[in-house]
C-alpha cells in the first residue's frame, strides 16, 4: 500500500499484473487448492458486498 500510495503511477504494468498473481497464489495455498475465477472475484469484492476485501494492485494503484 505505502509503495502504491508514493508511486502508484510509476509502477509498471508488469509487476503489478505479478504482484496480483502471487496474491491470488496466496490464497489458494491458504485456502488449500486452485479458485474459480468466480471466487477470486467475489474475493476482491469490499465486505459490504459479500466479499472478503482484497485488494488488486492493479486496479488500486493509480487512485491510491
Amino acid at each position: 500500500s505505502y509503495i502504491l500510495r508514493c508511486n502508484g503511477d510509476k509502477v509498471s504494468d508488469e509487476l503489478l499484473e505479478e504482484f496480483d498473481r502471487d496474491s491470488r497464489s496466496n490464497v489458494e495455498e491458504t485456502l488449500g487448492g486452485r479458485l474459480p475465477e468466480e471466487s477470486w472475484i467475489q474475493a476482491v469484492l469490499g465486505i459490504d458486498a459479500g466479499g472478503l476485501g482484497l485488494k488488486e494492485a492493479k486496479t488500486i494503484a493509480l487512485p491510491a
